[in-house]
């Protein structure tokens, strides 16, 4: 992908806007809540299930987030709001503490390490509270306190010879998943690429790339037998064996090995033109589809479609097998389209030599003004990732000028990570279950001795940075360094730098490519997998 590439962001038609619900006069608690595995997903109307009735006036807390978090305590602050009476807070979804008038912070204590915990907030007013922020997934003991990464020394990672697991240089359980030696000097014995997720989202199994992909276990990483069709895999919890494919403006949903239903993009179904055949509706869609459902519970994605020289982004329900909109498109040359995670916004990064490049961000709300206004465009590098802050809002998070920068979708607020010469590679954040965090490559061809500072720091490691809003300076980063990888200059020049950190769903494991020069001819790296918990 050329890394000379910008971001666009166009509406979709307000079919998924959130709104207040009114019950008997009443504002009822609505808020983006979901399940266990999901704080994200739906819409939970009702009263609170204890604590002060609902009704109240005032809308939430904003800028919810944990900034502290610790083995057996998290730190949760927000911004007040004007006329509170306090705020009270719950913790999976059962009522944990008020807190006084104008006081925005709580200290959550007495808590289970490596445990997850779902905390919202809501404002009190004359004796009531008003609607809940977002549920904050906070799992304990996942990440360390905020620190800046460090220069920790490098060595070649040793080889291992096969895929038994092994203490890496950080203390971390490692091991390589698929050989060379078994598969071949093909391209599935890597990793695919670092905006698709590896696993499947109940983690039963993962894939490399290549068609039809070679297949492991999502546990023990033994190899299983392949699986037809898999290249977009689903997101949906209640169909986690599901995969999607696009050839031949055709849309394929695959169920346990066999074809569901297919749907051809054209006016006899449904389509308000005749798309091109031949064209890969998913060739781009490199997000495959939104992470999360929307109040009915319905994943969506964004294809590309062509016309003639025309470019066309279908919206599409994959749930309900919908058509949502059609809108003419930029060609997105070496980019891609996708959806965001919470299905609001389709993201089209094209490269840089499109005549109206830059970053747009539409309101997804018809009759509400374009955020940025229109026409307003921001240059944007490749490489990066859509994903979900720490406050729950949609992000794009990419390398900007050696650093990482995070956009918000909604409002284009920037906010930089981890800065300096560092010659960062890709970016993930496909930890859909465990969101906040992005997992940063950094690509190194020479020898570590010739850099210092935070290139030195970051050489040839893979680390993860918290996705915070509340951070400002590139040096207030949140950073653990997972696993190394080994880079060979002549593969690095013929373009084979693509370690690809991926976490799993729920940010407990970072799988990557690695690259050895034995045999000294190889072309194609191998996957391995580290996990993120000593």
């Amino acid at each position: 992908m050329n890394i000379n590439t910008v971001l666009f962001l166009a509406f979709i038609f307000p079919f998924l806007s959130i709104a207040q619900v009114t019950v008997a006069g009443n504002t009822a608690g609505v808020y983006v809540a979901g399940t266990d595995i999901n704080p994200f997903a739906g819409i939970r109307i009702g009263p609170p299930p204890s604590g002060l009735p609902g009704g109240g006036s005032l809308a939430p807390p904003s800028n919810f987030y944990d900034s502290d978090i610790e083995p057996t305590s998290v730190v949760l602050e927000w911004d007040n709001v004007t006329g509170n009476d306090g705020y009270e807070i719950y913790m999976n979804g059962t009522y944990l503490a008020t807190v006084a008038t104008d006081i925005n912070s709580y200290t959550a204590s007495g808590l289970t390490t490596d445990t997850n915990y779902l905390f919202k907030i809501a404002t009190i007013d004359n004796g009531a509270i008003g609607s809940f922020t977002f549920e904050n997934n906070v799992r304990l003991g996942l990440y360390p306190p905020e620190v800046p990464l460090v220069a920790t020394g490098y060595s070649v990672p040793s080889e291992p010879s096969n895929t038994t697991p092994y203490t890496n240089a950080f203390g971390l359980t490692e091991q390589k998943v698929s050989q060379r030696s078994v598969l071949g000097d093909v391209d599935e014995v890597e990793g695919d690429y670092a905006k698709l997720q590896r696993w499947n989202i109940n983690e039963e199994y993962m894939r490399t790339q290549g068609f039809p992909g070679e297949y492991f276990d999502g546990d023990d990483y033994q190899a299983r037998a392949n699986e037809n069709g898999k290249r977009f895999m689903s997101f949906d919890p209640n169909f986690p064996d599901d995969s999607y494919a696009g050839d031949n403006n055709t849309f394929t949903i695959v169920r346990n090995g066999s074809t569901l239903f297919t749907r051809t993009f054209n006016i006899a179904n449904g389509a308000t033109r005749n798309y091109d055949s031949g064209k890969n509706l998913l060739q781009t869609a490199e997000a495959g589809m939104s992470y999360y459902p929307d109040e009915n519970g319905d994943y969506f994605a964004a294809l590309e479609a062509t016309v003639g020289t025309q470019y066309y982004c279908i919206v599409y329900n994959i749930t309900q097998n919908e058509i949502v909109s059609e809108r003419a498109a930029p060609d997105p040359e070496n980019g891609w389209y996708a959806i965001s995670p919470k299905g609001n916004y389709v993201v089209i990064q094209v490269s840089a030599g499109f005549s109206n490049s830059g970053l747009t961000i539409r309101n997804n709300n018809a009759g509400q003004t374009d955020v940025n206004g229109a026409g307003n465009e921001y240059p944007f590098p490749g490489h990066g990732d859509l994903g979900i802050s720490m406050q729950g809002n949609e992000v794009f998070v990419g390398r900007y000028s050696n650093r990482i920068r995070m956009v918000r979708l909604d409002n284009g607020v920037e906010n930089d990570f981890f800065g300096g010469t560092t010659r960062i590679s890709h970016v993930s954040c496909k930890n859909t279950l465990q969101p906040g965090w992005a997992f940063v490559d950094d690509w190194k061809p020479n020898d570590y001795a010739t850099y210092s500072g935070t290139e030195q720091a970051a050489y040839r490691k893979f680390f993860a940075i918290k996705l915070d809003e509340n951070t400002t300076g590139i040096a207030n980063v949140l950073t653990r360094t997972y696993a190394l990888h080994f880079a060979n200059d002549v593969a690095d020049a013929d373009g084979h730098n693509e370690w690809y950190g991926v976490p799993d769903h729920s940010g407990e494991r970072l799988s990557f490519n690695n690259w050895h020069p034995a045999p000294a001819t190889a072309t194609f790296k191998e996957l391995y997998v580290a996990q993120l918990l000593p």
